[in-house]
């Protein structure tokens, strides 16, 4: 398996053969239609793309799976899940029936269910239930597949760009960014090396040997939460490579000691007052509040801000804003 895409809240507990990779636009809209059904949730994968009928390789059951000319897959089968436990259908019906119309709604066209999850993804236009055929499909679940198919989505459903708050609604959890990420089969791994960077992603080769895709804010895809340019002082720290510009770090932990170390003790820094490390840090001319930053750190450490930074103790070492980028 090569160049798995990676979001927040997917996990992979893939089988032994349907592993290939999801295309990034599949897995974008499918994180989309959860996160409008409802926020707190989180999906695990549990079957991927497969090889084309007629291509070497191991293959199971129709071609809905099958991989596309760029070896990317565009149909899951998958679990829901809040708080770390997963929801199977039968656990909890009117969310899967939310869930499933949304999914028909966003325009999945192959859409079927079974006692441990649910299959969403393209091909020909057909639902289905446990026994893959029409007639043993839940009837709440037909009906909300035929309602999102007819345009509707379901009733308290996200709009799928918010202009404001949503008062009604739970506020979306954000990824945390400490978590070690696992491969396919739910062990951890780190950052070995960078393969490709571009907008918006990292691909790295993990230190099982395998290449995973990361999609998200350049800091969290790149284990670099300070945003520190890639040079002999990141490579010092155990920087793995750039993506053209920042720094990608083997795990969030060192690049979070990396960002500790740049502001504390390196000579660039440690020399300069609050206020002026914070200016050379997060510049204006990157896009941040500066002033505002400069404030903030001051205030809530309770020093002024021409505090000369080497005269910090441990404790008051403050969680800098991260730059711009």
């Amino acid at each position: 398996m090569a160049n798995q895409t990676l979001f927040p809240g997917v996990n992979y507990r893939l089988g032994s053969t349907r592993q290939l990779p999801l295309s990034g636009d599949y897995v974008t809209q499918l994180m989309d239609v959860v996160k409008r059904t409802d926020p707190a949730l989180t999906i695990d994968i549990t079957s991927a793309g497969q090889v084309p009928k007629g291509t070497p390789g191991p293959r199971t059951g129709s071609d809905r799976h099958d991989v596309d000319h760029t070896g990317h897959g565009h149909t899951s089968d998958l679990v829901l899940v809040r708080d770390g436990k997963p929801i199977r259908p039968g656990d909890d019906q009117g969310l899967y029936a939310r869930f499933l119309q949304n999914a028909a709604a966003a325009g999945f066209t192959g859409i079927g269910h079974y006692d441990w999850g649910v299959h969403v993804g393209g091909g020909s236009k057909a639902m289905w239930g446990p026994t893959t055929g029409g007639s043993s499909i839940n009837p709440m679940f037909a009906q909300a597949i035929e309602a999102g198919w007819a345009g509707n989505w379901a009733a308290g459903t996200l709009p799928a760009s918010p202009t404001g708050p949503q008062p009604d609604a739970p506020k979306p959890q954000a990824p945390d960014a400490t978590a070690t990420p696992t491969n396919p089969s739910g062990a951890s791994f780190s950052f070995a090396g960078v393969v490709e960077a571009g907008a918006g992603f990292t691909t790295v080769k993990g230190s099982d040997g395998l290449n995973y895709t990361f999609k998200g804010s350049r800091n969290w895809r790149n284990n670099n939460p300070g945003n520190i340019e890639f040079g002999d002082f990141a490579k010092s720290h155990g920087a793995v490579g750039t993506d053209g510009r920042f720094a990608v770090f083997p795990t969030y932990e060192a690049g979070r000691a990396a960002k500790q170390s740049l502001l504390f003790t390196s000579p660039g820094y440690a020399g300069m007052s609050i206020e002026q490390a914070i200016s050379r840090y997060a510049p204006a001319s990157d896009g941040n509040n500066t002033g505002h930053y400069i404030s903030t750190v001051a205030g809530a450490i309770g020093v002024p801000a021409n505090t000369p930074m080497s005269q910090l103790s441990e404790a008051q070492h403050p969680s800098a804003p991260r730059r711009q980028c």
